[in-house]
């Protein structure tokens, strides 16, 4: 089918906004499919490397400007950033990420002599995954909308505990292109390739990674809905703990009460004793909750979650992958400014660097994330496999009624299933949820109101290949593929299916 260049940019620009609508709060799976089948159909068809390049980028820009536009909100509503400043940001992040695939549409049109089957499953597949998994750490990182998300609650997610999020990414580019292939009438490689990934993911779905610990855990999690202009005000500081007091007491009891991120508007060492002795006193229950930890020999802050432990101790977890701009200043000679400009509260945090156990919870090793961490698969595997389950305490206020927080529930979901745990995640204003192992949500909270809710989780011990390798055995078979590709490339070239 022949269209105009003008055609086809429109229809990167439109495949990259439907690609958005696979993951949640939409979760209509299926579009991920159509979305990238289109894109690389696209790729095939086009004469240049810089059409190609802006295909690819279009798309992007597309996705991006959909999927992560809640940023806006972050910057305009809480960061104090004029509309126009925080639009004009927003648009250079998203034109920024877009490189990734407009730069995954260059380097699969540097193979327009290869046939269309090596070009689709051996260049195109494995250079889209690379790409998500360099835009996980390059730059601090933003893992958002990864293709292997949009199948948390499908069968390709059982490729999951095996080699993590970029696994069923790759499984799901490869359906996509023998999708295409059908659409194109290349019968065979289509049902070919088809079927050995809904067969082999079948056949893994079957596989149990972990075993009951023998021991399960009773939670409530307090979900305070507290503003964020209240938060750090210090006339409110008394009501804001006397609330988050009074929600614990609430219901039955629990082994564990959990508070989300920052939930104590204090220093740790700010808390007074009628603080401990009203928490002591709240069903009786161990409590974990986030607070902000100031470092007395070093001046440095963290961002921290503390456990009362049954000893009448505290054990602590120190956050390790911090929000840049939120949580900590890139360049900070250069832009502190912005800093000063912008008057987020609580900016200037240090990153813990020092190795941490899971905390103990009667006996259950709990492993702890806070925010934005469960974004990160290697940080949450850190406390693997001595963790028995996993806990993430968050702060979405800062996100609004957008998409931002039922991505991020999305992702927790995914951290469950790569590593076989439960999670727990407590977040200020919602999506607070208990996840099981499988990632299915048991119970959730809903947003923007103060609430409570309770669960049961099952310790599990055991690991894993992906508790225990990382992302090593996805980035093997993908640089595999490519060295495939290139050495086809270079000994049997071929204009076939172009």
């Amino acid at each position: 089918m022949k269209i105009s260049k003008a055609q086809q940019l429109l229809l990167a620009l439109l495949a990259g906004v439907v690609f958005v609508f696979a993951f949640a709060p939409f979760k209509a799976f299926p579009v991920v499919f159509i979305s990238l089948g289109l894109l690389f159909w696209l790729w095939l068809n086009c004469q240049t490397k810089k059409q190609a390049f802006v295909i690819g980028w279009l798309f992007g820009l597309g996705q991006f400007g959909a999927g992560v536009s809640w940023m806006y909100v972050s910057l305009s509503t809480f960061g104090n950033m004029a509309p126009i400043l925080a639009a004009a940001a927003v648009l250079i992040l998203v034109m920024g990420l877009a490189l990734f695939p407009a730069i995954v549409g260059y380097i699969q049109s540097m193979f327009g002599t290869a046939s269309t089957l090596i070009r689709l499953f051996f260049v195109i597949t494995p250079v889209w995954v690379l790409a998500e998994w360099v835009r996980e750490w390059i730059f601090t990182g933003l893992p958002w909308l990864a293709a292997g998300y949009s199948q948390t609650d499908n069968l390709l997610v059982a490729w999951a505990p095996l080699g993590g999020i970029y696994l069923v990414s790759l499984a799901v580019v490869l359906l996509s292109c023998g999708l295409l292939l059908l659409i194109s009438k290349r019968i065979l490689p289509a049902i070919i390739s088809i079927s050995v990934v809904l067969l082999a993911s079948y056949f893994i779905s079957q596989q149990q990674w972990t075993t009951q610990a023998g021991k399960s855990l009773s939670v409530k999690l307090v979900q305070g809905n507290v503003s964020i202009w209240d938060k750090w005000n210090s006339a409110k500081t008394n009501e804001i703990l006397d609330k988050y007091i009074s929600l614990s007491q609430q219901g039955e009891h629990a082994d564990l009460v959990i508070w989300p991120e920052a939930a104590a508007p204090l220093l740790l060492s700010e808390l007074p004793q009628d603080f401990w002795t009203q928490l002591k006193q709240t069903n009786n229950s161990q409590a974990m909750f986030g607070i902000v930890e100031r470092n007395p020999a070093t001046g440095q802050f963290y961002n921290s979650v503390v456990s009362t432990q049954a000893q009448q101790s505290l054990a602590l977890y120190r956050k390790i992958h911090l929000v840049p701009f939120g949580e900590f200043l890139p360049l900070k000679f250069m832009l502190e400014w912005l800093l000063n400009y912008l008057h987020i509260p609580m900016s200037d945090f240090s990153a813990y660097e020092q190795a941490q156990a899971p905390i103990d919870i009667n006996g259950i090793k709990a492993g702890v994330s806070i925010c934005y961490e469960d974004a990160f698969a290697n940080v949450i595997r850190h406390s693997l496999p001595q963790a028995n389950l996993l806990v993430n305490v968050s702060e979405d206020a800062w996100f609004g009624d957008s998409l931002a927080p039922h991505q991020r529930l999305q992702m927790a979901q995914m951290r469950a299933i790569e590593n076989a745990r439960s999670l727990i995640r407590v977040s200020n204003n919602g999506l607070s949820a208990v996840i099981d192992h499988r990632g299915e949500i048991l119970t959730i909270a809903p947003q923007f109101q103060a609430t409570v809710i309770q669960g049961t989780v099952q310790a599990r011990s055991g690991a894993t290949p992906f508790s225990l390798w990382g992302h090593k055995l996805v980035l093997s078979i993908l640089l595999v593929m490519l060295l495939l590709a290139l050495i086809i490339n270079i000994f049997l070239p071929s204009k076939q299916g172009k």
